[in-house]
C-alpha cells in the first residue's frame, strides 16, 4: 500500500508542476497568434495522435521577422553518445510549460515576449521530455508562423488537414 501511495504522490507532484491555463488570453497577448495557436490545438485534438505541442522560434537574416514553429510532439533529448551534438540547442534553452485544453505545451524562452510564462532551465524541465537513442523519420503535424515585428503582419504555413501547402497572410 505504501508503494502505491508513493506512486500517487509522485503523480500528483508531476501533474501539479504543469501550469493549467483556462484561457489562452492569459498566456498569449497577440490576438492573431492566439487564433492560430487555437486552430492548431483544435486540429491536434481532432487528429488524436498525442497531446503535446513543442513551440520554438528562430530569427533569420531579417531580425524583425521571427519564425515560430509548432510541432505536435514533446521536445526530444537523444541519449546515444553519437547524437549528443543534437542536444546542444535544446540544452541551451529554458522552457515555459503549461497545459491548455488537455494539451501539454513546451515553449522555448525565444518566445518570452509572446508567451507570458515562468521559464525553467533545461535541467528542471528535461524529465518531461521524450528520450530517444537516435533520430527517427517523422511526420508530425506542424505549423510555422512568420511574424514581422515592424508592422505586425503574420504569414503562416501548416500541414494540417484543412490547410494548403503554401504561406498565407493573416489579416
Amino acid at each position: 500500500m505504501k508503494k502505491y501511495l508513493g506512486y500517487i504522490f509522485i503523480l500528483i507532484l508531476f501533474v501539479s508542476c504543469n501550469e493549467n491555463v483556462a484561457t489562452l488570453d492569459l498566456v498569449v497577448q497577440d490576438r492573431k497568434i492566439r487564433l492560430l495557436v487555437n486552430e492548431y490545438i483544435d486540429n491536434v485534438l481532432n487528429k488524436n495522435v498525442n497531446n503535446n505541442i513543442y513551440v520554438t522560434a528562430t530569427v533569420g537574416k531579417n531580425p524583425n521577422i521571427i519564425e515560430i514553429g509548432l510541432y505536435n510532439q514533446r521536445p526530444i533529448v537523444y541519449t546515444d553518445n553519437d547524437t549528443e551534438y543534437l542536444n546542444t540547442y535544446i540544452k541551451s534553452k529554458q522552457f515555459g510549460i503549461f497545459k491548455y485544453k488537455g494539451v501539454n505545451f513546451f515553449v522555448t524562452n525565444d518566445l518570452k515576449n509572446i508567451f507570458k510564462l515562468n521559464y525553467k532551465s533545461f535541467n528542471e524541465a528535461q524529465s518531461m521530455f521524450e528520450k530517444k537513442s537516435m533520430p527517427e523519420p517523422n511526420d508530425f503535424y506542424t505549423m510555422f508562423i512568420n511574424m514581422n515585428k515592424e508592422d505586425s503582419s503574420i504569414f503562416y504555413y501548416s500541414n494540417l488537414s484543412k490547410e494548403s501547402l503554401k504561406w498565407k497572410e493573416m489579416k
